[in-house]
């Protein structure tokens, strides 16, 4: 068998359908077959011309066929005439076992690559294109004229060169609302909302491009998420739900997700693993909805703890704003038919005054409370703002926004102070007196620490002097910078942290905690028991700018006898 046609005599062409199967099973078409010369005076009839073949092949039992005989031995190989007893041609053993035909006059060999592969190879797998775009302009000497070939997929360039396919254009969208939904996770953010969300969930109508967001404690809520947003948007409307579309997210792929779309009759199509262009559309408005965060967070200089009422923001003024492509209409106008109105729109972060509604205001107190814009409320015509004062989350009416006074980056963060405890969302219409919350909650809090020490909490629980009120990593690192008295350094064993006089005050504290809160008791050590000892560690707590703000010392159990 070959692939070059030139080399056989009296060809004839074979009707197509006939193939012959390579190695790797890979089918290839048998398109003709004739004579071979092998040397000046053997031939090897029915040779077939075989597309796509990388070498020419020689069979044994035809050539024994042929009044031959061939002998096969450690080091080459010969095929013998019968008649004359004469050596017509003499091969060669290669390390990889093969057995090739001695170069010179014959034009059939046992594994020999064709001379566009040898270029190929010799060349570095450079791509045939370009081998033939050199011999086309003739800018390179020695380099004969080589052919593009039809089949050129081989194993070593694949596993060398292979990249990602290209993506094809989109063809076309939904045509009416609630057709396709697409929907993205993302998180988890490394400070989480006061209300202890750290992922949000983007869904959104591929027909307006309207988008609705979530927030969430945890990934596994996305099924609770889409059954309210299911609700929601089919009550609004006349349509039904036809396609979600979404990556293969454990999120998205849990048995009961699956269950509840088949009895709604809801369609679902996922991307391929790593493939996030597939949802591309879910993908990109993740990406623009962070972008906008990040921007209006940076500009204002909010604590980052607003992430998810800043995206709620961005969310509300994409859907007013964001004309979608090949439109000349928003996603509110083509979701809700009215042109919408952004008059109301203010700038995230600015401070503002909010109306103090307490119904038991002195004469003499002030009317209004400062606070910061965090955009507008999801269930009210109103603004959400932080009250400093009440340390929460408000909803109001009332809210005058100091827009002309506002200063990019200019905000004050000696006013707000991050604390690990903090209320849920409340709006003003609530009381005002301080609550017990949850501890998993961060609260923000003006610098008055005292006053959000809870009532009848166990004084046996507070260390220190309770007057001195709550003290935050500010306030410690406050002290600490006018005070040189904590060590930069941390002792790797007891006989180092003896030496400095910081580290001895540190053990001490923790030796008087233990016996404080009667960690352990002595008793009398038993008999064929093992004793399990105890290490000093040493840490060093750091603040935000990586400043020693405290020298920590714990006396732990080894974990070992």
């Amino acid at each position: 068998m070959t692939s070059d046609k030139e080399k056989l005599e009296s060809y004839t062409a074979l009707e197509k359908g006939k193939k012959v199967s390579f190695g790797n099973d890979t089918p290839a078409a048998i398109k003709g077959k004739g004579i071979a010369q092998l040397k000046e005076k053997v031939k090897a009839g029915n040779a077939l011309y075989v597309d796509g073949l990388k070498h020419n092949l020689l069979s044994v039992s035809q050539m024994c066929d042929q009044g031959t005989e061939v002998i096969f031995r450690s080091n080459g190989c010969r095929v013998r005439d019968l008649g004359t007893g004469e050596i017509v041609i003499k091969g060669r053993r290669t390390i990889n076992s093969l057995y090739i035909f001695e170069e010179g006059q014959q034009h059939c060999y046992l594994s020999k690559d064709d001379e566009h592969w040898l270029w190929h190879w010799r060349l570095g797998h450079l791509s045939f294109s370009q081998i033939r775009k050199a011999c086309k302009y003739q800018e390179v000497r020695g380099l004969k004229d080589i052919k593009i070939l039809d089949n050129t997929i081989r194993k070593s360039c694949q596993f060398g060169k292979k990249t990602r396919n290209s993506f094809p254009e989109k063809e076309g969208s939904a045509s009416r609302p609630l057709e396709l939904i697409n929907t993205d996770v993302f998180g988890p953010f490394r400070t989480r909302t006061p209300r202890g969300e750290e992922y949000l969930i983007l869904f959104i109508d591929d027909f307006s491009r309207f988008v609705w967001l979530g927030l969430m404690k945890h990934k596994d809520e996305a099924f609770e998420k889409f059954k309210s947003f299911k609700a929601l948007v089919e009550n609004e409307s006349d349509h039904k739900i036809k396609c979600l579309r979404s990556d293969r997210g454990g999120e998205f792929t849990s048995n009961e997700f699956f269950d509840f779309c088949e009895e709604h009759g809801i369609r679902r199509e996922f991307s391929t693993a790593r493939t996030p262009q597939q949802n591309g559309v879910a993908e990109r408005m993740n990406i623009i909805v962070q972008q906008m965060a990040r921007a209006m967070l940076d500009e204002s200089g909010t604590p980052a703890t607003f992430w998810g009422e800043d995206a709620y923001a961005a969310v509300v003024i994409l859907n007013k704003t964001n004309v979608r492509v090949n439109s000349t209409e928003t996603p509110h106008e083509l979701r809700y038919g009215e042109t919408p109105s952004v008059k109301h729109f203010k700038i995230f972060g600015s401070k503002c005054y909010i109306k103090n509604t307490d119904e038991q205001l002195g004469k003499l107190e002030p009317r209004a409370d400062e606070g910061i814009l965090l955009g507008y409320s999801l269930y009210s015509k109103a603004y959400k703002c932080y009250n400093k004062r009440l340390g929460r989350i408000v909803d109001s009416i009332d809210v005058v926004v100091d827009a002309k006074g506002y200063i990019p980056r200019q905000v004050n963060h000696e006013d707000i102070e991050e604390d690990e405890d903090y209320p849920p969302n409340q709006t003003d219409d609530e009381e005002e007196e301080p609550q017990k919350v949850p501890e998993e909650q961060i609260r923000i809090e003006e610098k008055t620490p005292s006053r959000y020490v809870q009532k009848k909490y166990p004084e046996s629980q507070i260390l220190g002097q309770k007057e001195a009120g709550v003290q935050t990593r500010r306030t410690i690192a406050e002290a600490s910078s006018c005070l040189a008295l904590l060590s930069s350094t941390e002792p790797q064993n007891v006989k180092e942290a003896c030496k400095d006089e910081c580290w001895v005050k540190a053990m001490d504290e923790e030796l008087e905690q233990i016996e404080k809160n009667n960690t352990w008791e002595l008793v009398p050590r038993p008999k064929d028991k093992n004793i399990i000892g105890t290490k000093w560690i040493f840490k060093n707590k750091l603040n935000e700018n990586g400043e020693v703000v405290r020298n920590k010392a714990r006396l732990v159990c080894k974990g070992y006898a």
